[in-house]
């Protein structure tokens, strides 16, 4: 029996399709088709045959040649159904044809691999005691080594906690235009400097509809946080006189670019390396009063949208602040560290 043309994929994911398919010079003696499926596998399509048995303790399927639509070809697609617990798993399927005897004509074997990402974070790389007082950097106090082993990217998801608390904040990329776009305009909130900008000729309809939306979001005190309360007034202002506030619209048409680039940077952010993907943007600890403890955990998954994790660190925090009723910040750094699994 001459063997043509044999494949299977590779590798999958947990839950993602492996193809394979054989095809074979046609041969009169052909009867039966049989490969043993392996443990925890599942076939989700058939490729060129109607019908198929499947013993459900030797996992043997079986394929009558009459079944198969064309005489010389078949193939299936099948998947693995858990979560791989270990980093990879390989696996074999041997194919035998046989004729009306059971006697084998031919046989072929196919390899092929399940994998997944797997984020390791050792002992060593959970930080010491973090130390807080009045001079400290917050910026650059909470930094954490991860490994991203295995294969396939991982979609990571951080959550913060104190005292059961969550405290996380994320970076959003809509209240990162809105900031940019703000500090562009903040020096303009003493109300004379905007007399100095040139009008830029917008059309008065847009700008009537665009101060509408902005009144009604002042009004509702639905303003983002960024803008501090004693400027409401002046942005209030700003945007009930008519000339001024086309002056205003126009700096931030102006300033585009600007925004533009912050949108690439957020992205840059929320996409550190091409297998990790950070869901929510970077993300930062939101506290207020004493601080004891940080906890930390970090799920993920990958795109087959299987979840992993979770990773949990305690980090102990020594804070000898004078004051610690003011609300701070602690931003996440992360290094992310690449072992490369070959396939």
């Amino acid at each position: 029996m001459n063997i043509i043309d044999e494949y299977i994929a590779p590798w999958a994911l947990p839950h993602g399709p492996i193809p394979f398919h054989c095809l074979w010079e046609p041969i009169d003696a052909l009867r039966k088709i049989c490969f043993t499926l392996p443990g925890d596998y599942n076939i989700i399509e058939n490729l060129n045959f109607s019908s198929y048995n499947f013993d459900s303790e030797s996992r043997v399927v079986s394929i009558l040649s009459e079944d198969l639509k064309s005489d010389n070809y078949f193939g299936a697609v099948m998947t693995y159904n858990k979560i791989l617990e270990t980093i990879e798993r390989s696996d074999e399927i041997i194919i035998s044809y046989l004729d009306k005897d059971d006697i084998e004509l031919s046989n072929i074997i196919l390899h092929t691999r399940v994998v997944r990402p797997l984020l390791i974070l050792q002992d060593e790389d959970i930080p010491a005691p973090i130390i807080i007082d009045d001079k400290t950097d917050l910026k650059k106090i909470l930094n954490l080594d991860i490994m991203h082993k295995g294969f396939g990217t991982a979609t990571i998801e951080v959550k913060i906690s104190q005292m059961g608390h969550d405290i996380t904040k994320y970076s959003s990329l809509y209240f990162e235009m809105m900031e940019k776009m703000y500090e562009s305009i903040t020096p303009l909130l003493n109300i004379d400097s905007i007399d100095d900008v040139d009008s830029v000729g917008l059309d008065e309809e847009m700008l009537q509809t665009l101060h509408k939306k902005l009144m009604n979001v002042i009004e509702e005190d639905k303003l983002p946080n960024f803008i501090k309360k004693e400027n409401i007034d002046d942005v209030r202002r700003l945007l009930n006189d008519p000339i001024r506030r086309e002056k205003l619209l126009g700096i931030l048409i102006q300033n585009i670019n600007t925004v533009f680039m912050t949108t690439l940077l957020w992205y840059n952010d929320r996409n550190p390396r091409e297998d990790v993907k950070l869901l929510w943007g970077n993300m930062a600890a939101n506290l207020s009063g004493k601080i004891e403890e940080l906890n930390i955990e970090i799920s993920y998954q990958d795109s087959m949208n299987n979840k992993y994790g979770p990773l949990n660190m305690d980090i102990k925090v020594l804070d000898s602040r004078t004051t610690t009723t003011d609300e701070i910040e602690i931003p996440i750094n992360i290094n992310w560290r690449k072992d490369v699994l070959e396939l």
